[in-house]
């Protein structure tokens, strides 16, 4: 074996370590998981405020069992449509989460001066939630923002 195949085969055995060190299969990392607002419940929502990308906004308030249009002299509305909605905020899951950096705001549209909408929930002790509702990467999943944090996370029937 002359000394040019010894020096080529020397780096080969180098470009293998290398690649094994680069493609070896690592261990995911850690997302967290769990509902996107963990200590929130049906019950506990008093108000509800969505908010278009155009300004236009609507909200709700329960009176009693019954949830009436707020700033529409009360009128009422149809708690069977509400209660579904409000199931589902809760149920949101924080497993997919797409960004964490907040100059993506923007960009997935979930941004506090750019949003497709924003819902906002009002507790009975008068604290509220925020939610930002964004782009829609497939037919059936979302964009979503909790006001209170820089993760954006994929949420799905909403």
């Amino acid at each position: 074996m002359s000394r040019l195949q010894r020096l080529l085969a020397a780096l080969l055995g180098l470009q293998l370590v290398l690649a094994a060190v680069v493609f070896w299969p690592r261990a995911a990392a850690e997302t967290p998981t769990g509902p996107l607002f963990p200590d929130l419940t049906v019950d506990a929502i008093t108000g509800l405020t969505l908010t278009s990308d155009t300004g236009q906004t609507v909200t709700l308030a329960r009176r009693g069992d019954a949830w009436v249009l707020a700033d529409g002299g009360d009128y009422p509305a149809n708690a069977a449509t509400i209660t579904p909605l409000l199931e589902r905020i809760v149920a949101l899951q924080a497993n997919r989460l797409v960004a964490s950096a907040g100059t993506s705001r923007r960009q997935l549209q979930v941004a506090e001066d750019g949003f497709l909408r924003r819902v906002v929930l009002t507790r009975a002790d008068g604290s509220s939630d925020t939610l930002y509702v964004g782009s829609s990467p497939s037919p059936r999943a979302t964009h979503g923002r909790r006001a209170d944090q820089d993760a954006i996370y994929l949420i799905s029937d909403l």
